[in-house]
């Protein structure tokens, strides 16, 4: 995962550096304080910006690089900031975890499993894939394993909602991407990824791979 890091920053090694301060003052008794620094400055940089139009100079800096903050992932996907935990979270879809991501702490597993329960008939075991936030700054999540997209119930747990699981009584094939219309409707992909055998898997239930729209009252629509 990458963001952009306005300022370059050349990579330092880990070093301690240790101030000594000396305060004498005839109202008071000698004050000494030993302050210890850890700096530890390494970034690590990947490719580069290349802009097409002139008007991407509002939104990207002419100076900003490419930052890694993680890796080492199966394949990653989904990445969305949550305010309320001041932390991107995005989707190892293989590994059927959910990843959090701040600069004050780092890496973390934040949900496992994260869109395979084993509930839901499928032929392969694939976790979460797109994430988004809805209007009441709620996580909705596409999952691949149990063919759904579901809310998460409560920050930090594993409990979900179903928000929508099949369309004319038939099982979604694996949701994969999904965003808002800016009336609230949900817009989202259901391509067959999360089966095996794709659009000759047996568990597949549709025809179509299709996209679909979710209006606010609940109708879905493809």
């Amino acid at each position: 995962f990458y963001q952009f890091k306005k300022k370059k920053t050349k990579k330092k090694k880990k070093k301690k550096i240790w101030k000594l301060y000396h305060y004498n003052h005839n109202l008071y008794q000698i004050l000494l304080i030993l302050v210890h620094y850890t700096v530890n400055s390494q970034v690590d940089f990947i490719g580069e910006i290349e802009k097409l139009s002139p008007s991407l100079d509002k939104y990207v800096d002419q100076s900003s690089k490419i930052e890694i903050l993680a890796k080492g992932f199966e394949w990653s996907e989904g990445p969305v900031w949550v305010d309320k935990i001041n932390s991107v979270l995005f989707s190892d879809v293989p590994e059927n975890k959910i990843y959090k991501w701040n600069e004050n702490e780092g890496l973390s597993v934040y949900i496992e499993p994260s869109g395979y329960s084993g509930k839901v008939p499928t032929s392969k075991k694939d976790g979460s894939n797109g994430l988004i936030l809805n209007s009441n700054n709620e996580l909705l999540i596409c999952m691949h394993g149990d063919r759904r997209i579901a809310k998460l119930k409560k920050w930090g747990r594993g409990d979900f909602e179903t928000i929508v699981n099949k369309f004319q009584g038939k099982r979604l094939n694996s949701p994969n991407d999904m965003v808002f219309t800016i009336c609230g409707d949900l817009i989202f992909t259901d391509p067959p990824y999360g089966l095996k055998k794709r659009n000759s898997d047996k568990l597949k239930e549709l025809k179509v791979n299709g996209v679909y729209k979710l209006t606010k009252d609940g109708k879905l629509y493809i």
